[in-house]
């Protein structure tokens, strides 16, 4: 943490994280087409529309390059205390958008890597672990001479 900080007060980093999650969020914007002016194709012109975008992803990375830092340089900013619950609630929101993408199916194997890279989230592989502390079994006690053991 050898370089001063990007952000000197809160509002100013909580005003570009809210930033950049409303530019994921869907939202009204114009954009420009190319139709044709005439039934015969032969004029074109263009035309501005209104349109619902679609919702793209929060990721840890999209909001550290809205920041204008590395994904790094923003986790150094959890650590500091003056920032550390506004990065901790963004955090939090990045995560919860990949566990429902997680959980909806969609997108499922990108929000299980975001989710072990980015969270700290870990498989459970208790099934192909062998114990640590195996119980083994000793039959030591002689049959009894009327049971026939072959």
């Amino acid at each position: 943490m050898g370089r001063p900080p990007k952000y000197t007060t809160v509002d100013e980093l909580e005003n570009i994280i809210q930033a950049y999650f409303a530019e994921c969020d869907p939202h009204i914007e114009i954009q420009t087409f190319i139709e044709w002016k005439d039934k015969k194709h032969t004029k074109q012109v263009r035309v501005e529309r209104e349109v619902m975008t679609e919702q793209q992803p929060y990721t840890m990375a999209g909001l550290a390059r809205r920041l204008g830092m590395e994904r790094h340089g923003l986790m150094e900013y959890k650590n500091r205390d003056k920032f550390s619950s506004t990065i901790k609630e963004a955090r939090a929101k990045v995560g919860e958008f990949n566990e429902r993408l997680l959980l909806s199916g969609k997108y499922a194997t990108g929000a299980i890597f975001n989710l072990k890279v980015n969270f700290g989230y870990k498989e459970h592989e208790e099934e192909n672990k062998p114990p640590e502390n195996p119980i083994i079994f000793i039959n030591n006690v002689p049959a009894p001479p009327d049971v026939d053991i072959k």
